[in-house]
């Protein structure tokens, strides 16, 4: 993945070989909305350009013959989503982001919970939600689903940060005392962080997490059709549990 940066946002640009499906044409290219998110996609990162990103790359790369990316702030992007573009991709998203802003869903790649995040020897208790309710400040990255429901469940001491890396730091330098996380992206994050998985611990589930790649209501049903073929092959062939096995994560249906 090529990156082009300026003041305002990143330009992720994928460069990929013209790889077919059944021998047919790979359509001329594909324009996506990405939200940086540090475990499911990131513009930089030591392991990877995040599980979803590798996934979808790896899909597109059996249709098109070429596709441009949008690297926005996660928050950015839940605000593109709200007047989708025609025959445009978004992710990482909800299936509560698909019904507030008629978006069709593509795939489901992730299934994971939200949970409020701690570290060993720092005191906090996060093991209920309402001890975590109690800490003094608790992370999380801005705009997500978890924001949106910590704060429904009554969360007053949500600081809302643009990256998961920055909650990472934080949490490891003790300037907050929990972060609202998936829990598999928690720990790929807390490692680029410095943070070591025997030092993280599980506190309470905030929600469920079901994230998803989604598509613009004019999205042609043959291309989501493509879409999820490629998918499948995929997962045939063993490079979705390759891609999974890279960020920890089993394969599941």
């Amino acid at each position: 993945m090529g990156l082009i940066c300026n003041w305002h946002r990143c330009v992720a640009v994928l460069l990929l070989p013209l790889l077919v499906l059944g021998g047919a044409r790979a359509a001329a290219g594909a324009h996506l909305v990405v939200g940086d998110t540090g475990f499911l996609c990131k513009s930089t990162s030591l392991q990877g350009n995040g599980l979803m990103c590798d996934v979808v790359e790896a899909i597109a790369a059996r249709i098109y013959a070429n596709i441009s990316v949008d690297m926005v702030p996660h928050a950015r992007l839940k605000e593109m989503m709200k007047q989708p573009q025609p025959e445009t991709f978004y992710f990482p998203a909800s299936a509560q982001d698909a019904a507030r802003h008629q978006l069709q869903p593509v795939l489901q790649l992730l299934k994971d919970d939200y949970v409020v995040v701690t570290l060993h020897g720092s005191g906090s208790d996060a093991s209920t939600l309402t001890a975590a309710r109690q800490l003094p400040a608790i992370g999380v990255l801005r705009g997500s689903e978890g924001e949106k429901i910590a704060r429904s469940l009554g969360f007053t001491n949500i600081r809302n940060k643009s990256t998961q890396e920055v909650c990472a730091r934080m949490l490891r330098h003790g300037r907050l005392d929990g972060w609202i996380s998936t829990w598999h992206g928690a720990r790929f994050v807390a490692l680029e962080a410095g943070i070591g998985h025997e030092l993280l611990v599980r506190g309470a589930k905030v929600s469920a997490a079901n994230l998803y790649v989604l598509a613009s209501a004019s999205m042609p049903a043959a291309e989501l059709l493509q879409w999820r073929k490629a998918y499948a092959e995929l997962r045939r062939d063993g490079t979705l549990a390759q891609l999974y096995a890279r960020y920890g994560l089993p394969l599941t249906d």
